[in-house]
């Protein structure tokens, strides 16, 4: 058993992972999991939906997926989305660019 699949596991008991947990998967692990692994990410930001607006329809933007906050706008982390900054901002939470699958 891999650790990854320890950590999904006990994520579908109930169990949420801690940060060490999640920090402790290996970057090979994170490649093969990644889909199920993103979703426990505790560097995933969720945005809320831009609706674009005009006189003639309102309509949401095409980018307003999850983001990842190891991919900052100013290379601070988290410090630009809690002084107030827009999730949006952020790297797009992809498999290819993952830090935690780059890593190591």
């Amino acid at each position: 058993m891999t650790l990854a699949q320890l950590v999904l596991d006990r994520a579908a008991l109930g169990l949420s992972p801690t940060a060490t947990d999640i920090e402790a998967i290996p970057a090979a692990q994170w490649g093969i999991y990644w889909s199920d692994l993103a979703a426990l990410c505790p560097s995933r930001l969720t945005p809320e939906p831009v609706r674009q607006r005009n006189a003639l329809r309102v309509e949401l933007l095409p980018d307003s997926g999850p983001r990842c906050s190891r991919q900052s706008p100013d290379g601070r982390g988290l410090a630009w989305f809690l002084s107030g900054g827009n999730p949006l901002s952020y790297g797009a939470c992809r498999e290819r660019g993952c830090p935690r699958r780059e890593t190591m």
